[in-house]
C-alpha cells in the first residue's frame, strides 16, 4: 500500500487567501428598520463621515442625526488594523450594544423607547444632609419622585433620571428615582421601578440596575433589542454593534467569506 505524502495539499492545512500588504476591507452593515438585514457598504478608503445630510453615507430621514454626525477611520496598530467610530459632539450621541456596564456619573443608556441618565450621589457629611435626603430617610418619598420639582435639591443617594427624547436642546426629567435599595427593574412588570407598560420594545423585566459593594450596575437580561450606552468613541478589533439616531449599524473590520 503507498503511503500518503505528508507534503501533500490532502494533509496540509491551506490558509484562506488574505490580503498581507494592504488592510483589509472592513464591512459596514445599515440595518432595515426593524429586522437583520440591510445595506451592505465595502469600507476601502481610509475615513468615512456618516451625516444627515452631508458626508459619505447619509441617513437624511432621520431627524435625530446631525450633520456631520459621526466619523469612521482606519488605523493600524502593530501589524494589523482597526477601525475607530467617533462621535463629532452630535446633540444625540453614538450608542454601542452592551450586555452590562459600570455605571458613573452621567451615564447615559437606551432601552427600548426610553433614554435613561445614571447620576452619582453627592458626598456630603451627616450634618449637611439636605431636606431631600430626610424625605427620603422618612419614606415619604418611597425613593421614587415623579412630576417633582427638584431644582436645588441636592442627595448623598445616587438617581436613575429618565429623559425626554425631543428635537431641541432641552432634556425633560421624565422620572426620577433615587436608588436606596440595592436592586431596580425597567421594563413592562408592574413590579418594575421604571414601568412602561405601553413599549413593545421591552421585556417584562428587561434590565436590571443593581449595587455590588459601592458601584452600580446596569444589566440587560438576553433581549432582542438589547441596551445601548452612549460613548464618545468605539474601538472596532473585530466587531460591533452601534446606533445614531434611529438607525443602527454593525461594522466588522475584518471579514472573510466562508467560499473556498
Amino acid at each position: 500500500m503507498q503511503e500518503s505524502d505528508p507534503t501533500s495539499s490532502s494533509s496540509q492545512k491551506i490558509e484562506a487567501f488574505r490580503p498581507i500588504r494592504r488592510p483589509p476591507i472592513a464591512k459596514l452593515t445599515i440595518f432595515d428598520d426593524g429586522i437583520k438585514d440591510g445595506e451592505t457598504v465595502r469600507l476601502r478608503a481610509g475615513q468615512y463621515i456618516i451625516g444627515r445630510d452631508e458626508g459619505d453615507i447619509k441617513i437624511v430621514h432621520d431627524f435625530l442625526i446631525d450633520n456631520p454626525h459621526l466619523k469612521i477611520h482606519r488605523e493600524s496598530y502593530g501589524q494589523a488594523f482597526r477601525w475607530i467610530i467617533t462621535d463629532l459632539e452630535s446633540r444625540f450621541g453614538l450608542w454601542m450594544r452592551v450586555r452590562k456596564i459600570e455605571l458613573r456619573d452621567q451615564t447615559e443608556f437606551l432601552v427600548g423607547r426610553g433614554r435613561y441618565c445614571f447620576r452619582a450621589a453627592k458626598e456630603e457629611t451627616p450634618e449637611s444632609l439636605s431636606s431631600m435626603d430626610a424625605r427620603l430617610m422618612r419614606g415619604s418619598l418611597l425613593g421614587q419622585s415623579l412630576d417633582t420639582n427638584l431644582s436645588g435639591y441636592t442627595s448623598t443617594y445616587p438617581t436613575l433620571e429618565s429623559l425626554s427624547y425631543a428635537a431641541d436642546s432641552t432634556d425633560a426629567i421624565l422620572n426620577k428615582v433615587f436608588l436606596i435599595d440595592g436592586e431596580y427593574w425597567i421594563g413592562r412588570d408592574a413590579s418594575c421601578a421604571f414601568r412602561s407598560s405601553s413599549d413593545t420594545f421591552l421585556m417584562n423585566r428587561h434590565v436590571r440596575i443593581f449595587r455590588e459593594d459601592s458601584k452600580w450596575f446596569s444589566e440587560t437580561l438576553p433581549a432582542p433589542n438589547g441596551m445601548w450606552i452612549r460613548t464618545p468613541r468605539i474601538i472596532v478589533d473585530h466587531s460591533s454593534s452601534f446606533q445614531i439616531g434611529e438607525q443602527r449599524f454593525r461594522l466588522i473590520s475584518n471579514w472573510q467569506d466562508d467560499d473556498d
